[in-house]
């Protein structure tokens, strides 16, 4: 990964790195991950999610969203104090990417490789409705053919008792 300027914004680039000591095999499949990668990534839009700029054919490189705070992994070996706010802040952030990737999406996407160094940290704001993580590194992900990722999720649990409670009322009161 390097950091670069695209116009007037700060980039970050990955590069497909090729060496003279791999297998054609071992190589195909570093650029079918890439390919996949690039695929999957040029659908996304949501702002829990790393976008995808564009790509570069020679080198082979692709050019995306600049995420200036590093990953979840160092934030969490650091010395740094993290408050419970701001971790569930990124708890949301995750979930609310991962819910567009098998909800919105049709056909659903299946990220298989959530982890620590995969989540980028946007800022440390504390405002509530900010940004404060996204999810990045598609290269593993496979869109799903299981009908149970397209079906819409449950409500949450209150709902249900919202509607019995006001059914309640205006049954037994009007």
């Amino acid at each position: 990964m390097y950091t670069g300027e695209q116009r007037t914004r700060a980039v970050a680039i990955k590069e497909l790195h090729r060496s003279d000591k791999e297998s054609s095999e071992e190589s195909f499949e570093k650029f079918d991950e890439f390919k996949r990668e690039v695929f999957i990534m040029s659908c996304l839009k949501h702002e829990c999610l790393v976008q995808l700029y564009g790509i570069t054919t020679n080198p082979l490189q692709m050019i995306l969203e600049y995420v200036p705070k590093g990953n979840l992994y160092h934030l969490l070996h650091s010395d740094r104090d993290i408050s419970i706010e701001y971790t569930l802040k990124i708890c949301r952030d995750v979930a609310m990417g991962m819910q567009y990737l098998h909800h919105a999406m049709t056909p659903p996407v299946v990220h298989r490789d959530l982890r620590s160094p995969n989540v980028f940290i946007a800022n440390f704001s504390k405002r509530p409705h900010t940004i404060s993580a996204k999810v990045a590194d598609f290269g593993m992900s496979r869109y799903s053919s299981s009908s149970s990722f397209s079906s819409p999720p449950p409500p949450p649990p209150y709902y249900y008792y919202y509607y019995y409670y006001y059914y309640y009322y205006y049954y037994y009161y009007y």
